[in-house]
């Protein structure tokens, strides 16, 4: 009946007076950071503030790459920080700049920097190194050797092993030297006051072939006579080094493997091979003390006169010490690399900062080592 009808309608809309509001789903704040919450039926919505995300906006936004990306942007070393920041040092001998990020230079003759113009990187096969561009490069007794700053040089333990105090005593570094039987007046004649050879050398094995010559008096640093810049073992600079795929070797070596010694300082680039690909090609046995580059195709290595020289890597306008020529199969030679020893094996392991180049461990300052 139509009474029956009202009474039904009546009852439902009791019913329905019952049925609970539904809740406010922002009422338990859950978007952090300064986030707008915005409720929905039986959800919610954050509208995270700048610099974060994630559903409740607790995720903070990584805005940059830190050392990782372009080196963090420094023009020498990038350092993060425990505050998801980073920081830019200086090698030896440059202080930073007001932009926080180029080294400007502190000393007439900082290290690592070609004083001469008309610098071109760049060769295809080994060449000339016009006079004053590979000015670290040093002319030792019967191998190459690198400055490290006016008073130590650095060389191949090789080069020194066996040879008697007397002949090292009087042995020449020939600085500045560009022609080797040609007098040219760039020449700075050092004798040799101290040496230093790894104490975990390996004659056999050729393993922690480094050593370390004091000179009896302090060369002049000019634009022929340049220390070349150390990497820092710490900090990610290591790998910014190792994806710049060429480096350059220089030295006086034999052109070929019967040959002569050069004449003339030659240089070359070379591209650096990673070590198991080293390995399975050339089945030399190899430490981690040792790096491998060159070519597979051979016709173009350092050889024999050119140990002890100096490999290094060039980052925006500074060269950095990479290797030092160690050893090989022949000179040359298809399906094997010339092999390096590795210097950032090396390298004074304590925090570094502006103003302190990374320091070789058999150095000055500690000398552990026994004394030859």
């Amino acid at each position: 009946t139509f009474m029956a009808l009202i009474r039904l309608l009546l009852y439902l809309v009791c019913l329905t007076s019952y049925i609970p509001a539904e809740m406010d789903q922002c009422e338990a704040m859950p978007c952090q950071n300064g986030a707008t919450c915005m409720d929905q039926v039986n959800a919610y919505t954050c509208i995270c503030s700048a610099g974060f995300e994630g559903r409740n906006c607790t995720k903070e936004v990584k805005t940059y790459y830190g050392c990782l990306y372009e080196n963090g942007g420094c023009e020498h070393f990038c350092v993060e920080t425990l505050n998801s920041s980073h920081v830019c040092l200086c090698a030896s001998g440059y202080r930073l700049a007001p932009d926080k990020s180029s080294c400007l230079p502190q000393v007439e003759i900082p290290c690592g920097k070609v004083v001469s113009t008309g610098f071109s990187p760049r060769i295809v096969r080994g060449e000339v190194c016009p006079k004053g561009e590979c000015p670290w490069q040093v002319r030792g007794y019967q191998c190459g050797a690198i400055i490290l700053d006016a008073q130590w040089i650095l060389t191949a333990a090789h080069c020194i092993w066996k040879i008697s105090n007397r002949l090292l005593q009087i042995t020449v570094g020939r600085l500045g030297e560009h022609i080797r039987k040609v007098t040219e007046g760039t020449e700075q004649t050092r004798g040799v006051a101290k040496v230093l050879m790894h104490p975990d050398y390996n004659h056999t094995t050729k393993d922690s072939d480094l050593a370390l010559l004091r000179l009896r008096s302090p060369i002049t640093l000019n634009s022929n006579a340049v220390p070349i810049c150390l990497p820092p073992k710490a900090g990610t600079f290591g790998r910014t080094l190792a994806s710049i795929r060429l480096s350059t070797v220089s030295g006086w070596g034999r052109l070929a493997e019967s040959g002569p010694p050069s004449a003339v300082l030659q240089r070359l680039e070379v591209p650096r091979v990673p070590q198991q690909e080293c390995l399975k090609q050339t089945g030399l046995r190899l430490t981690g003390n040792m790096l491998c580059a060159g070519f597979k195709e051979g016709g173009r290595d350092s050889c024999q006169g050119d140990s002890g020289g100096p490999l290094v890597t060039r980052y925006k306008n500074t060269s950095f010490l990479l290797g030092i020529v160690s050893w090989g199969k022949g000179c040359a030679e298809s399906n094997f690399y010339g092999i390096y020893t590795r210097v950032s094996s090396f390298l004074d392991p304590q925090p570094w900062s502006n103003n302190r180049q990374p320091t070789l461990l058999l150095d000055s300052h500690q000398q552990p080592f026994p004394l030859m």
